[in-house]
Formats: structure tokens, sequence, C-alpha cells
């Protein structure tokens, strides 16, 4: 069984990340939602939880069952994520050779964000398990490193306590939550952690959806997968979620945005609301099935974007970055002194990122799952054959 209104919710949440990356000054830019909307990072691990137990939970039973889901994850991960290290890679190269050409760089280049050393963590999705002081290369992929560490513990949890599984993850969920406000008495930061300790972020996040798996499964067992006044009910948690991104990110109530998505997610998972048939829509829908590459191509595409502006910049000789002061942050914006201009750059921008993400999951997500899986299945049936 697949949830079509589920995938349609990591869609919606991959295309709001891109937008609060862009610097540029576009309505609701500056609004108190999309500055809340780096949870939907968050909505991304809670919403992974539910479907990882819903799809692997019965299915990774003993050790050697481990390798089998670990590779899957690697193919589902692994390609998109290297070829962008090497789009980024190559981008760097560029910029260094426009600069020796006299062209200015919109950053510092092959800085401590892009160091040789962080290639290689980078490789194994080590690069946000502490071992930097920032997020490196391609920035939004921090989440992708931690996560994949949260599928290994994922694996080990299902094929050591599966009979008191609920318990455990609640334990696991509530001792992450711990780590991440005892880490945040001094700072405020509660559960906006990245590169440093985004992992327990994760964790938090991941197993507060497999618990959310377990509860929806317990309702439907009594209600066979129907859910009364469904549209109410995804109404209210839509506006829920609004509230929360809003009003709630900056604080420490931050902490409960797991709890808040979970309850999205199991409201959504039923699909019986005017909403999620809404969300089910073939034009909607496709955004989940592209949701990788859209949050994994989109830096690339700002960093051509700021170049565009430096280039633009030079030739006319005018200056469209701008210092703003931002929810007591100070940062740099596009703003050509025309919100309508400023729109229209950032839907070509999100128009483009969409359509080099058709792109990249036809072939580069799509290719690479069939190459690993399929070569892993292959060295496996050869292991498996007897010598004559």
């Amino acid at each position: 069984m697949r949830f079509l209104a589920l995938d349609s919710w990591r869609g919606v949440c991959a295309v709001l990340i891109t937008l609060y990356h862009l610097p540029v000054l576009f309505h609701f830019s500056g609004s108190d939602f999309m500055h809340g909307t780096y949870m939907a990072v968050d909505f991304f691990f809670v919403l992974s939880g539910f479907v990882i137990t819903h799809s692997y939970f019965n299915r990774v039973n003993k050790i050697s069952d481990l390798m089998g889901f670990m590779i899957r994850r690697v193919a589902r991960l692994w390609p998109l994520h290297v070829f962008m290290l090497i789009m980024l890679i190559g981008y760097e190269i560029l910029l260094l050779g426009a600069t020796k050409a006299g062209i200015d760089s919109p950053r510092e280049i092959f800085d401590h964000r892009t160091s040789i050393e962080a290639i290689f963590s980078n490789m194994f999705f080590l690069h946000s398990m502490g071992l930097h002081d920032t997020n490196t290369w391609n920035l939004p992929s921090w989440s992708i490193s931690v996560e994949f560490y949260t599928y290994m513990v994922f694996a080990l949890l299902a094929v050591t306590v599966k009979k008191i599984w609920y318990a455990a993850c609640i334990l696991v969920v509530g001792l992450s939550a711990a780590v991440l406000i005892y880490i945040s008495k001094d700072n405020g930061m509660y559960i906006d952690w990245a590169y440093d300790f985004g992992f327990f972020r994760c964790v938090m996040g991941f197993f507060s959806g497999s618990i959310a798996y377990g509860i929806y499964m317990k309702i439907s067992k009594n209600s066979e997968r129907e859910l009364q006044y469904a549209t109410l009910f995804e109404v209210l948690a839509v506006v829920l979620v609004a509230y929360f991104v809003t009003f709630q990110s900056k604080t420490a109530l931050n902490m409960l945005a797991p709890s808040v998505f979970a309850f999205t997610i199991i409201i959504f998972a039923y699909e019986g609301g005017a909403l999620s048939q809404l969300m089910k829509i073939k034009p909607i829908n496709v955004l989940g099935k592209w949701s990788y590459s859209i949050y994994l191509t989109h830096f690339l595409l700002i960093q051509i974007v700021m170049s565009f502006i430096v280039v633009f910049e030079k030739v006319f000789k005018v200056s469209l970055k701008h210092e703003i002061m931002f929810f007591g942050d100070v940062k740099f914006v596009v703003d050509f002194g025309d919100m309508a201009f400023n729109d229209l750059l950032a839907l070509g921008y999100l128009a483009v990122t969409l359509g080099v993400s058709a792109l990249t999951y036809k072939y580069i997500e799509l290719k690479g799952q069939k190459w690993i899986n399929g070569f892993a299945a292959k060295k496996q049936k050869t292991q498996a054959t007897p010598a004559e």
C-alpha cells in the first residue's frame, strides 16, 4: 500500500525548502511562515519514520536482513547525492577559473565549507556526524547524512527489540529530545540543529514517525482505514501546521514539531478527505516523486543564480545584493527594487529546479537505484551458488 497523499506532502515540503534557501526578496520571503519552513526537514524525518516502518519493519527480522536493507537505502540516497557532489565540485572549479580571469566570485572558493577533506566525508554520508564545524558542499544534504545513520539505528532496533518496539521508540525519542534540550540551554536552538547535533534531531523525528505508524495501524484496525469527518480533520491539521511553523519555529516549543507533524501524517494517511484527494492529483503528486531531487539539486541552482547576479551587477554597474535584518540576523538578499521582478526571479528559479529535478529523478535516481540493487542482487546470487 502506497500513501499517495503523504508523497505529495513530501513534495510540498521540498518546494518550501527550496524557497526558504533562496536569497531573493520575493513576496512572503520575509514572512514568519517562510522563516519557519526550515522545519519542513523535520516533516521529512517524521514521514520517513512512518513510511520506513510501514515498508520494512516486518522485513528486517534478523542480522542477515540488515545488509539488504542498508543496500536499498544506499541505492535510494547515494547516486543523486554523489552526482550533485560532483556537480558542485565542477562548479567550484569553474568559479576558480573565473576568478583567475578577473571575474568576481559570489563567495570564497574551496574554503572550509568546500574543502577537499569534506569531499571524502560526504562520500560516506559522514559530513554531518560531527566531523566539521559547518555544513559542507551541498548544504541541504546534512539531513541525508544523519538520516542514513538513523536508518542503521532503525534496522538494529528492529532486529533486537522488535517485541517491545514502541516502548523502545518512545525511549529513543525521549532520550534524543533530552539531549537537544540540554545542549540548547544556553543558545535557545532546541530542534534547530544541523551538521553538529542534527543526528539527534533526525532520530527524534524518525522514531516519532514510527510511533505515528503504530497509532495509525491501531486505529485502522478498528475503523478499517476510514476516518469520520476526514475533511474537517485535514483542514484542522493544515491549520495547526501553518500556525506552528509561523509562530513557534523560534521558540522552545519547536521541540513539539515531530508531534505536530506526526498527527498531520496520521490524518492524511487515511486519504479520506477533500484535501488528501486534491494532493493525490498528478500535478501535485509528481512533486512527491521528484522531492529528493528537488531537495538535493536546488542548492547548486541557487549558486548559479547568485553567480548570474554578480555578472549582472558588473555588466550593468548596479548593486542588487542588500543587507537586511531578518529576525535578528543579518542576511544578504537580491532585490531588483521591484517586487514583481523579484517574484519572477523566484518563480523562474523554482521552474528550473522542477525541470532539473524531473531529469535527475529519471536519469540519476531511478537508474542509480536499479544499478546498485541489481549489482547487489547479482553478487548475492553469485555468492549463494556453490562453486563446482
